[in-house]
């Protein structure tokens, strides 16, 4: 067992926030496939996840065709472990804040959520949910490009105290809200991942 998979069995939680695979052009805006090469990004996303540990156990997917073909690749890279992605319409053309409610929204019984969206706002959530002990380098990757090289970590580590705090400043939520019973109670560990240099949003 890798070290990261024993630590994904602690109280940490996981969100790995990731943009679609290369997308082609040519189509309305929802219906733009993959291109051959964001196949291949895909499936090298998954394997990568599943190397070092990273099983989510849920997948909240935009519903547009790049996002679920991305979705799909990096699935079948996780194998049996993987969970049944959950396409979400919500998670098409937003900004931070909703995709940032959708994650909040999330059962507090769950440990690791995998976010699979587009730019703007999966890049904008990444920023806003970066905790001042991030790492500096791949923090400012994620204000620059989200981020430029491949397999990027954003580790965000924070307590169950900032989370809260971040999420009434982001979602404008008093403290005794029922939606903060769910999932930021707990340390986050963020991981930021592009799927090398995609196309468009």
């Amino acid at each position: 067992m890798t070290e990261i998979s024993s630590r994904m069995k602690r109280d940490v939680k996981h969100l790995i926030l990731m943009r679609h695979a290369e997308a082609d052009w040519g189509l309305n805006d929802f219906d733009r496939p993959l291109t051959k090469r964001g196949h291949q990004q895909a499936a090298q996303a998954g394997a990568w996840l599943a190397e070092r540990g990273y099983i989510p156990e849920q997948i909240m997917s935009s519903a547009a065709l790049r996002t679920r073909q991305t979705t799909t690749w990096v699935s079948d890279a996780l194998g049996e472990k993987g969970p049944t992605a959950h396409l979400d319409e919500g998670l098409y053309e937003v900004g931070a804040s909703r995709i940032i409610a959708r994650i909040n929204g999330v059962s507090e019984n769950v440990r690791s959520v995998l976010v699979v969206s587009h730019l703007p706002g999966i890049q904008d959530a990444a920023i806003q949910l970066t905790h001042p002990d991030s790492d500096q380098n791949a923090a400012m990757e994620m204000f620059y490009g989200f981020p430029r090289r491949p397999w990027q970590c954003l580790r965000c580590l924070g307590s169950g105290r900032f989370w809260m705090g971040r999420m009434r400043t982001l979602l404008r939520l008093k403290v005794s809200s029922p939606r903060f019973r769910a999932w930021w109670l707990g340390s986050v560990r963020a991981l930021g991942l592009k799927l090398l240099s995609g196309r468009g949003k």
